[in-house]
C-alpha cells in the first residue's frame, strides 16, 4: 500500500510540475496583448509604433515597452489603445491615430477605432473594419484577412 502511494505521489510530482510549468509561461494575459497590438500596429504603419493607453498604470506601461514605445500623451501616439473611446475623444482628435479598442461595443459604434482585441472563453480575439481600413488607407499583410469583416 506504501508503495502505491509512493508512486502516485511522485506521478503527481512529475506531471504537476510539466502543468504548472505550462501555466507560468501563458500566465500573462497584458503581455501576449501587448505584443499583438503593437504588432498590429507595426504592421499597419510599417513601422515601430508609439502606443498611447489612456488611465494605464506603471505595470501596464512596463509591459508594453517590451513590445513598442509607450508615450504619455495622444498627441505623440501613431496607435491608441483604448478600452474605452470615451476616453480618447476627451484627450485629443483620434481621426489621425489608428485606434484599437478592448471593448467590442465602442468597436461597432465608433466610426474611428479600427480594430477591436478583447478576451472570450480565455482566448484573445481580433477583429479589424475592412471599411475602416480603406477610410484610413490602411494596408495589413494578407496574414490578417481572417481577422479582417
Amino acid at each position: 500500500m506504501r508503495s502505491i502511494i509512493f508512486v502516485l505521489m511522485i506521478a503527481s510530482y512529475v506531471f504537476g510540475g510539466s502543468y504548472v510549468f505550462l501555466m507560468e509561461k501563458n500566465l500573462d494575459e497584458k503581455e501576449l496583448e501587448a505584443k499583438i497590438v503593437s504588432k498590429i500596429g507595426q504592421d499597419a504603419l510599417g513601422k515601430e509604433v508609439s502606443v498611447y493607453i489612456p488611465n494605464a498604470n506603471d505595470n501596464l506601461k512596463n509591459t508594453y515597452k517590451k513590445f513598442c514605445k509607450v508615450v504619455d500623451n495622444c498627441k505623440d501616439a501613431d496607435l491608441i489603445f483604448t478600452p474605452s473611446c470615451e476616453l480618447v475623444e476627451k484627450e485629443c482628435q483620434p481621426q489621425n491615430k489608428i485606434v484599437l479598442s478592448s471593448n467590442y461595443k465602442d468597436f461597432k459604434k465608433n466610426e474611428n477605432i479600427l480594430g477591436v482585441f478583447f478576451w472570450s472563453k480565455s482566448r484573445p480575439n481580433i477583429v479589424i473594419n475592412g471599411n475602416r481600413m480603406k477610410k484610413f488607407n490602411i494596408k495589413l499583410p494578407d496574414s490578417y484577412s481572417q481577422f479582417i469583416e
